[in-house]
């Protein structure tokens, strides 16, 4: 197992990428606090987990993972953010869950028995669920 934590403060550019094998589970977290943030989080593989955190404004994050049972959130506060989540594969769960205004939020999945969501809170958010594949579960809620 494969753990990657990363830390930043304002202005700042996380990047994770990890690779492992079919019994591989890695896990890659990036916390980020301030504004203008990039954090970008790559697996290969299968049963690995990421989380983004991004507390502040004009955030971006993106998870991408590819393989089979993977879970990718990424969770913004504040507004301007932009979350993304990409995954390739079957049995993945993908979330993207902001709160405050004005925020993207995009989930796609291409791959069967995928989970997504987009979950939102605030006023003038954009959330977009697009599935491929067979026995997919999609799920937006946006509240003002």
């Amino acid at each position: 197992m494969k753990l990657a934590l990363i830390k930043t403060a304002a202005v700042s550019i996380a990047l994770i990428a990890t690779v492992g094998a079919a019994s591989a589970c890695n896990i890659a977290t990036a916390n980020q606090f301030g504004w203008d943030n990039s954090a970008g989080v790559q697996q290969f593989g299968n049963c690995n987990n990421t989380a983004i955190g991004q507390n502040g404004w004009n955030n971006t994050a993106a998870g991408i993972s590819n393989g089979f049972a993977n879970t990718v959130v990424v969770g913004q506060d504040g507004a301007w953010n932009t979350g993304v989540v990409g995954q390739n594969g079957s049995f993945n769960a993908g979330a993207v869950q902001q709160s405050g205004a004005l925020n993207y939020g995009e989930v796609v999945q291409n791959g069967n028995f995928q989970t997504g969501a987009v979950i939102q809170s605030g006023v003038g958010n954009t959330g977009v669920l697009n599935q491929t594949g067979t026995g997919n579960t999609a799920l937006i809620i946006q509240a003002n």
